[in-house]
């Protein structure tokens, strides 16, 4: 059973009435189904909240990126500054230019650019990260609500099932 089919239905959301007869609701699946459901969502939320963290991540750098773009167009040519030369290791080095930046374009190009334009294609990258952001936010929201619909028909289904078999010992212990 795959989750699109199990939720495909309005009704699987709460909504009483459903839009196909192929469509099934959630409160139409059995135990097992239900349960399955339950580890798809759990895997699509971790992948949701993974992709969140890395975008959360990227926005810090695109922004970090932006100011310091914007602060060295204030500097002067001969600064001593640190050098990046991967994420963890920086060397000593001094400004040869303050007029002109080198930006990372992706892919592993680089494009010469002044420091208001390099400020300005960051704080594109940043907005486009945060746009994303938003709308993982929103899948996440849905996928935790449906979570818990899927947590409330599972105790459902234990409750059916614990009555029933309540109701076989009692049977068993009349006769």
């Amino acid at each position: 059973l795959k989750l699109a089919d199990a939720v495909a239905s309005p009704s699987a959301m709460g909504d009483s009435e459903g839009q196909g007869s192929s469509q099934m609701g959630l409160h139409q699946l059995t135990y097992p189904q239900l349960k399955s459901v339950k580890e798809q969502l759990e895997q699509e939320l971790g992948t949701v909240t993974g992709s969140m963290n890395a975008l959360s991540a990227a926005k810090l750098r695109f922004e970090a990126s932006a100011e310091a773009a914007g602060q060295l167009a204030s500097s002067e040519v001969g600064k001593e500054v640190m050098v990046p030369l991967n994420s963890s290791l920086y060397v000593p080095g001094r400004l040869a230019a303050v007029d002109s930046l080198l930006v990372d374009i992706g892919a592993g190009y680089v494009v010469e650019k002044t420091s208001e334009q390099a400020k300005k294609f960051l704080d594109a990258k940043a907005s486009f990260c945060d746009e994303n952001l938003k709308k993982l936010t929103k899948t996440q929201q849905e996928k935790t609500q449906l979570a818990q619909q899927v947590n409330f028909y599972m105790q459902q289904h234990m409750k059916i099932m614990q009555q029933q078999q309540q109701q076989q010992q009692q049977g068993v212990a009349a006769s």
